[in-house]
C-alpha cells in the first residue's frame, strides 16, 4: 500500500545475472533474479510497515515439481526461504524487506520420515520447501518430537505470511535476539 509512505517513492526493480543465486545454491531457478529497491525521498528504505506483494513470473519450469517452488531472498551470501503463491505462471509473495529474489525448485528431505512417510510425507516435504518448516538439523525431521511454543510460532508466522521485521515482542521470557522473537 502506497499510503504507508508519505512523501515520493521510486521503486527499482532490475534483473541481475543467474549466477548472483546459482553461485550460492544448486537448486533448479524457475524464474529470473530480481533486485528490489525502494526509495523514500531520496533515502533507500530495508524495511516497510506493510508488506508489499511480489509478483514473479516463472520460466524454465519444465520438469520441475511446482509445488515445491519457492521465493529464495538472498541474505549475505545464503538463501532464506519465503514460500509464495503459485497464481498461474506467477508465484506471489508478500515481503516487508527488499533484497534479491528468484524462485527455485526447493527439493527437501529428511531420512528419519519413513514411519509417517504414507500419511504425512509429502506434506512435510512441501511445507519445507516453503521454508516454514526446517527439522531439527543434519537431514533429520523429528517427526514424533513434541513441537515447542517457538517452533509452532515460528511455523504458523511463515505459513500464514505474517512476517514482520519492525513487529515487536513483549513476552518477558523471550529475548528479543532470538531466533523465534
Amino acid at each position: 500500500p502506497v499510503s504507508q509512505f508519505s512523501t515520493a517513492i521510486s521503486l527499482t526493480v532490475t534483473t541481475a545475472k543467474p549466477e548472483v543465486v546459482t553461485s550460492v545454491t544448486k537448486l533448479k531457478l524457475a524464474s529470473d533474479v530480481y533486485e528490489f529497491t525502494l526509495s523514500v525521498n531520496g533515502v533507500v528504505q530495508s524495511t516497510f510497515k506493510q508488506p508489499i506483494t511480489i509478483k514473479l513470473p516463472l520460466k524454465n519450469t519444465d520438469g520441475l515439481d511446482k509445488e515445491l517452488l519457492s521465493v529464495g531472498k538472498l541474505v549475505y551470501g545464503d538463501l532464506q526461504f519465503q514460500g509464495g503463491v503459485l497464481d498461474g505462471d506467477f508465484i506471489v509473495e508478500p515481503r516487508d524487506t527488499f533484497s534479491s529474489y528468484a524462485v527455485l525448485e526447493n527439493k527437501v528431505s529428511f531420512n528419519d520420515i519413513a514411519a509417517v512417510q504414507a500419511w504425512a510425507g509429502r506434506q512435510i516435504q512441501v511445507v519445507a520447501a516453503k521454508g516454514a518448516i526446517e527439522g531439527v538439523g543434519a537431514g533429520k525431521f523429528a517427526p514424533k518430537s513434541n513441537v515447542t511454543r517457538a517452533e509452532f510460532s515460528k511455523m504458523l508466522i511463515r505459513a500464514l505470511n505474517l512476517e514482520n521485521n519492525s513487529a515487536v515482542q513483549s513476552f518477558s521470557d523471550v529475548s528479543s535476539t532470538a531466533w523465534y522473537a
